[in-house]
């Protein structure tokens, strides 16, 4: 939850206010120790608790590529986009979306883990194998958002049958362990309302934040 907060609120917040406004580098450094000093914080509190990170990680990170690179990006997309900028952007933004999706009813619900034998701990596998679910759906996603079909239905058909697919594989394979009985459900029904999100996300990059035409 902590990871979601930061990742998916607290950083972006931040960097949306940096490139939108256009602020300068004082901002960015402003940001940025501020960050460092949350996370210094927490260490002495006993909140959270590092493995191989370092606390120097998320200075230099947010200081030479997170902030500025979301600068870049904004730029990016107050212009219509095409071709690998689209897609780049468009699983840029749909990716953390899905991961989110993904991961957050089984920290909240435990309806699901992954067993791989990777780790010793279950939860460890259970995280790195829905990280490689949720980017390889991202792609399947993006890919058919982008695809100009003449009849649409069939994308949804299709990821339907992914999905099917990938369930059952990881099913009968053993490393699937599904708990609550909705569960196989969510996760092959939800990619279809995620592709329709998808697909009005990647017209509003193509045409442009000044060509949307507002009621």
């Amino acid at each position: 939850m902590g990871a979601i907060f930061s990742n998916g609120l607290a950083l972006p917040a931040a960097a949306t206010f940096i490139a939108a406004l256009r602020k300068n580098w004082f901002w960015i450094l402003f940001f940025s120790s501020l960050f460092v000093g949350i996370e210094t914080l927490f260490l002495k509190l006993s909140i959270y608790s590092h493995n191989w990170w370092r606390t120097e990680f998320t200075g230099m990170g947010l200081f030479l590529f997170y902030f500025p690179i979301c600068k870049a990006l904004h730029e990016l997309i107050m212009q219509p986009l095409h071709g690998f900028y689209h897609f780049l952007l468009l699983f840029l933004v749909i990716g953390p979306i899905a991961g989110t999706i993904h991961i957050l009813p089984i920290m909240v619900f435990s309806n699901r883990f992954y067993e791989l034998g990777w780790y010793e701990n279950v939860s460890q596998d259970t995280n790195a194998l829905a990280a490689i679910y949720y980017l390889c759906m991202s792609v399947i996603i993006t890919i058919l958002a982008k695809l100009r079909w003449k009849y649409k239905w069939t994308k949804y058909v299709l990821i339907t049958i992914c999905t099917c697919t990938v369930t059952m594989v990881l099913y009968f394979s053993g490393i699937l362990h599904s708990i609550a009985w909705w569960d196989p459900f969510y996760y092959i029904l939800v990619p279809n309302l995620f592709l329709m999100m998808t697909a009005v996300i990647s017209k509003r990059l193509s045409i442009g934040p000044d060509n949307v035409v507002t009621s």
